[in-house]
């Protein structure tokens, strides 16, 4: 009986100290890495310079001064005054009828508004309207769709607080005066536009000469448009601007000025 005491506790001895050993020496247990935060991307910034640029008023004098400049335009504006008998160079205060240019509307109907100065429009800032008897409603001179638009959640705020937006692609719904007429076409980019191109009452074509401006804050055309009918009061024209693809192209807005 003794001998059978002594070997059980000799057995319980043993099993306990090889229960130290594993113990001893099992690996622990492997930490997982901390996730590290990703850092937060920083909003874009664009030069300053080009920013006001792209920003400021297209005036007409820019404009005029700008095509009378370029080689290729400068016999266009001269076509035109000389129709009118007027100096081309007075196309900047005056318009082809040879009444001054003034920055008022004459009223808020849409042959009365102010195109001889130039009506500007934008996605965020500038959006001009007119009244429209017919349906007794305010109306939309122009909306504007981009087409492949880069935007990022941290860039939003900041592209809509300028008004400025890259895109490789610009369509421009325009409502006009039923008037055929010699405009100003103005686009407030960074980058020469590859076409543009104008559906009206005529076939669908491409507008030529698209020289720089000498303010640096885009480029402007020259075209005669001929609105569609879209119905009684609402005459309609869409222009289409593409660029480079690849190019930084920033996008701040158009302005078309009767002459």
């Amino acid at each position: 009986m003794i001998i059978l005491v002594i070997a059980v506790t000799v057995l319980s001895l043993c099993l306990s100290s090889l229960a130290q050993q594993r113990a001893v020496t099992q690996p622990a247990p492997q930490q997982q890495p901390a996730i590290q935060p990703q850092p937060v991307p920083k909003a874009p910034t664009i030069d300053p310079a080009v920013l006001r640029r792209l920003q400021a008023p297209m005036a007409r004098a820019t404009m005029i001064n700008s095509l009378l400049t370029n080689q290729a335009t400068r016999g266009m504006i001269e076509n035109l005054a000389k129709t009118t008998k007027i100096q081309p160079s007075e196309l900047s205060i005056k318009t082809l009828d040879g009444n001054p240019v003034s920055p008022t509307p004459q009223g808020q109907l849409i042959d009365q508004l102010n195109w001889s100065a130039g009506i500007r429009i934008s996605m965020i800032k500038n959006k001009p309207k007119f009244f429209h008897p017919q349906s007794n409603s305010t109306r939309s001179i122009g909306t504007i769709s981009l087409n492949r638009v880069y935007l990022w959640s941290e860039d939003i705020s900041y592209y809509i607080e300028n008004d400025v937006f890259q895109t490789d692609r610009v369509a421009i719904n325009l409502n006009l005066p039923l008037t055929p007429a010699a405009y100003l076409l103005a686009i407030h980019s960074s980058q020469r536009p590859k076409e543009m191109t104008i559906a009206d009452r005529n076939p669908r074509r491409t507008i030529q000469n698209i020289v720089p401006l000498s303010s640096g804050g885009g480029f402007v055309a020259l075209t005669t448009i001929v609105p569609h009918v879209y119905t009684e009061g609402i005459n309609i024209c869409l222009i289409d601007i593409e660029y480079f693809t690849g190019l930084m192209n920033l996008f701040g807005g158009f302005t078309i000025t009767r002459l």
